[in-house]
C-alpha cells in the first residue's frame, strides 16, 4: 500500500494569500416549503487574478474557528499537494464544501482521501495552536467586524478596487 509522509507545510506568513475574501451565510430557521436547507458549514474556493490569489471562505455567520480552521488548512495542503483539482466541462475553479457532519466534498460530489483528511485535521491543529489570532480575525470578518487583519467593507462598497 502507498503511503505518504505528512507535508512539510511552512509557517503560515509564507502563504497568505494576497487576498481573503469572507461572505457570511445566513441560514433560514425555516426554509420555505418545498426547499431543504442545505446542511453544510462552508465553502471555500480559490481563484487567481491577474495581480493577486484570492481564497474566498463563504461560512454561516455563526461559524465556530474549527470550521474557519479547517477550510483554511484545505487551503493550505492544497497549495502543497494538488488535492482540489480544477473542473473542467464546464471550466469552474477548484473549491470544496465542508458539511455539517464534517464530511468534505469537492468537485462534482467527490470524497477526499483519507491521507488528506488526516492532513487536514494536523494543520487546522497547528493554525488553532500556533495561529489562533489569524483564524479569529478571519472569523471576525466573517461577522463583518473589523480585526487587526481585516477591515470590514464601508456600506455601499463592493469589491474595492486599488
Amino acid at each position: 500500500m502507498f503511503r505518504r509522509s505528512q507535508l512539510a507545510v511552512p509557517a503560515i506568513p509564507n502563504l497568505k494569500p494576497k487576498r481573503v475574501v469572507t461572505i457570511p451565510c445566513v441560514r433560514e430557521e425555516a426554509p420555505p416549503p418545498g426547499m431543504q436547507d442545505v446542511p453544510f458549514s462552508g465553502i471555500a474556493s480559490k481563484f487567481s487574478t491577474q495581480n493577486a490569489e484570492i481564497w474566498l471562505l463563504m461560512v454561516q455567520e455563526s461559524a465556530a474557528e474549527s470550521v474557519v480552521g479547517t477550510l483554511l488548512a484545505l487551503f493550505l495542503v492544497n497549495e502543497a499537494e494538488t488535492i482540489v483539482p480544477l473542473e473542467f466541462m464546464p471550466m469552474r475553479p477548484p473549491h470544496a464544501m465542508l458539511l455539517d457532519n464534517g464530511i468534505i466534498r469537492t468537485t462534482r460530489g467527490n470524497l477526499l482521501p483519507d491521507w488528506a483528511l488526516k492532513e487536514i485535521g494536523r494543520v487546522r491543529g497547528l493554525l488553532l495552536q500556533e495561529h489562533s489570532g489569524y483564524v479569529s480575525d478571519v472569523v471576525s470578518a466573517v461577522k463583518l467586524e473589523s480585526s487587526s487583519s481585516f477591515r470590514k467593507v464601508p456600506p455601499g462598497e463592493i469589491w474595492p478596487i486599488r
